[in-house]
């Protein structure tokens, strides 16, 4: 199926969906210079093979998903996050992005698909989302030092006091010892 088939009419796109199995799903294929891509993937929604992405992919409803067709494919293209497009709160359809979706946008950029990948990684959102992991994780192992900090002063305070519950014996036995002789 072609980008164009797939926005031109929400009723035959949704129809397209309903009437294949739930394990199919229909390619949406474009072209660029006489290659053919892999952008997306469209199926009915199901609870065994989809389930994993209702926590991964923005939730659209059918009513909001219908009436943005292009631009819901286009999103999904671009950017490779999947949509779940609910009707009551319900998943129904899901539009993931394709096996060649980097693919795709690399040759629309001229650039190899590594070229690609590197520039995500460098972008910004990606060194932001990197650099609030980095903060987290440094929070977490900051916290843990200072725990582990805490528990070895317990330690040293137990010990302490282990010493010195210690030496309270000694002298009690040693009470024990001299009245018992008397």
């Amino acid at each position: 199926m072609s980008p164009s088939t797939f926005t031109k009419d929400w009723k035959s796109t949704r129809a397209l969906a309903r009437d294949t199995d739930r394990t199919e799903y229909v390619s949406i294929l474009a072209e660029h210079e006489g290659e053919e891509f892999e952008i997306a993937k469209w199926s009915r929604f199901s609870p065994k093979h989809d389930g994993h992405k209702v926590e991964l992919y923005l939730p659209v409803t059918t009513t909001r998903f219908g009436e943005s067709l292009g631009y819901m494919l286009d999103h999904t293209v671009k950017t490779g996050i999947g949509k779940i497009v609910t009707f009551r709160d319900a998943p129904r359809y899901v539009l993931d992005p394709g096996r060649q979706w980097r693919s795709y946008q690399a040759a629309i950029f001229g650039v190899t698909r590594t070229q690609y990948r590197e520039a995500i990684r460098c972008s910004r959102v990606v060194q932001r989302l990197l650099d609030k992991e980095g903060t987290a994780l440094r929070k977490e192992i900051l916290s843990a030092t200072s725990r582990v900090e805490a528990f070895e002063e317990a330690m040293s305070d137990m010990q302490i006091d282990y010493a010195a519950q210690e030496q309270e014996v000694r002298h009690l036995r040693l009470e024990v010892a001299r009245i018992g002789a008397e």
